[in-house]
């Protein structure tokens, strides 16, 4: 920090960004037992006039009321294992800052302290405002290194942020009061919905054990104030041992960018829409991520929320559900150069239809831990229009494959292509489908073109090794003599070599021959 330290600055002291307030001197005991809530206040009051730095030297100072923020103040302790706020209340947030659509909350900071709610709340009743840090309608925040622990609702949560950052905070064993259905108690959770661009990024942060998402975006609605807000991105952090690890709700140009979540109950990300009348969620890129060892899927989209989706450079494995699942999408939806492998069901799963979908260059192999998996499967009645698959590499080289399939187009399709994949170690079918893709072509064992030479009479058939019959073959002779397709099945063309007055030629002749799928 380019600060002094707490115990060089006395009060009144000025610093680099006003004066600097000691709560001590404002009369906070800091024992964990004197209620220094009325105390830390004062403090905050006087840091508003000027624009200056409460200062918490070491110690636990019980807050039983809510400390309120307020503009331009800076809250600052001596680090997460020094300085702890311990809120042992009902009904309130340890600290909370509360701006309005026209009047909001400008340059507050929180800095270096623990806040323990673990004592907050009756024990039985779930309130949303029983968080450990609670703002709404802010600008130009800035909430960093804090440890928030033991909430009943949320451990950072925040509604309305703009141009704002949280930044090395870790939130465990928050939500605990958390009832099925309840959307908050998240360890870090981000509302929105007031501006079109709500930028807040969430980076390097770490959320273990919460009740519900680790970290969360969320729209705030329905309401005839609110708007489709977006452009908020949770960067370099971890999400551990939560129900979900990372979540956006109805929002907008949401990224999670390097980001890895292992343990979590259910699934590892999720994207979703409310079960209101908030507008979908839309143009989210998840890049560069983990998700491992989750109990649902590792990436989820869920309830049509996906008009956007680009998933790129991820890492999905040991999931308990798919790598990658993404149900009735609205459309151009894109999965690409990701490894996905050893989840417990299908590799990549598209799910009900959906348009202009692509899944490039993947490394999908050994999914399914039983049952019917495929490394990518197009699931359900459909349609599904102008998907394309192309250049990933699907394979299962188990001794008991668990990854029966390779490619599964499943229900109505129209415009869908496989092109350019390797396939291998599928014990049922390298591609599977209802009705053919309008393309298919250049893949590794399942081969739709083949030729060569060889010598044949007339009546004689060649093998053609296609992965299925041929629509197209082409032959030529050596000689003045013809040849032509007679019959063709799955595995052999029968071949007709006649003179040049149409009558069949019994003697060996060498034929040139194509063989194409299309």
């Amino acid at each position: 920090m380019d600060d002094p330290p707490n115990d060089d600055a006395p009060n009144g002291t000025a610093s680099a960004g006003g004066q600097w307030h000691d709560a001590t001197a404002h009369g906070a005991a800091g024992d964990g037992t004197t209620d220094d809530s009325a105390a830390i206040q004062a403090a905050v009051d006087a840091a508003a006039d000027d624009g200056g730095t409460v200062s918490l030297p070491p110690g636990t100072y019980r807050v039983a009321s809510p400390v309120t923020l307020r503009s331009g103040v800076r809250v600052r302790g001596d680090g997460p294992g020094a300085t702890t706020l311990l809120a042992d209340g009902d009904d309130y947030a340890a600290l909370e800052g509360f701006g309005t659509p026209d009047d909001p909350l400008t340059d507050l900071s929180v800095e270096e302290l623990t806040v323990d709610c673990s004592a907050l709340g009756d024990g039985e009743t779930y309130s949303t405002g029983e968080k450990c840090v609670y703002l709404q309608h802010v600008e130009r925040c800035r909430i960093l290194g804090v440890y928030t622990y033991g909430a009943p609702a949320t451990g950072i949560g925040t509604d309305f942020m703009v141009d704002s950052l949280v930044h090395g905070c870790v939130a465990e064993r928050n939500g605990r009061l958390r009832s099925p259905g309840d959307i908050g108690a998240n360890g870090i959770g981000i509302g929105a919905g007031r501006s079109a661009a709500e930028t807040v990024v969430v980076s390097d942060c770490h959320a273990a054990d919460n009740g519900n998402n680790g970290v969360m975006f969320e729209a705030q609605g329905p309401d005839d104030e609110n708007v489709l807000a977006g452009f908020m991105a949770a960067v370099g952090c971890t999400a551990r041992g939560n129900r979900i690890g990372f979540r956006d709700s109805a929002d907008r140009a949401v990224k999670f960018v390097c980001c890895s979540a292992t343990g979590n109950d259910e699934h590892g990300f999720v994207v979703s829409d409310k079960a209101d009348t908030s507008p979908a969620a839309t143009e989210h890129r998840i890049g560069d991520c983990h998700a491992v060892d989750n109990g649902g899927h590792g990436i989820a989209a869920f309830d049509g929320a996906t008009p956007v989706l680009d998933v790129a450079d991820c890492h999905c494995s040991g999931n308990e559900g798919c790598g990658v699942f993404v149900a009735a999408p609205a459309g151009a939806v894109s999965i690409a150069d990701s490894t996905v492998f050893e989840n417990g069901r299908s590799g990549v799963r598209f799910e009900n239809g959906g348009d202009h979908l692509r899944v490039t260059g993947c490394s999908v192999f050994r999914n399914g831990a039983g049952g019917d998996a495929a490394g990518i499967r197009l699931a359900g009645e459909g349609p599904y229009r102008y998907a394309t698959l192309a250049n990933n590499d699907c394979y299962d080289d188990r001794a008991s494959p668990g990854q029966r399939v390779g490619v599964d187009v499943e229900g109505d399709h129209d415009g869908t292509s496989v092109v350019g994949n390797a396939f291998a170690g599928h014990p049922e079918a390298a591609l599977r489908y209802a009705t053919r893709p309008s393309l298919v072509r250049d893949n590794v064992g399942y081969p739709t073109e083949n030729g060569g030479r060889a010598t044949v009479a007339h009546g004689e058939a060649v093998r053609h090794g296609l992965a299925e019959p041929p629509t197209s073959v082409l032959l030529q002779t050596e000689s003045e003599n013809r040849a032509f397709p007679e019959a063709v099945d799955a595995e052999t063309v029968t071949v007709a070599v006649v003179d040049v007055d149409g009558d069949p030629v019994d003697a060996p002749e060498a034929v040139h021959w194509e063989a194409r799928a299309r």
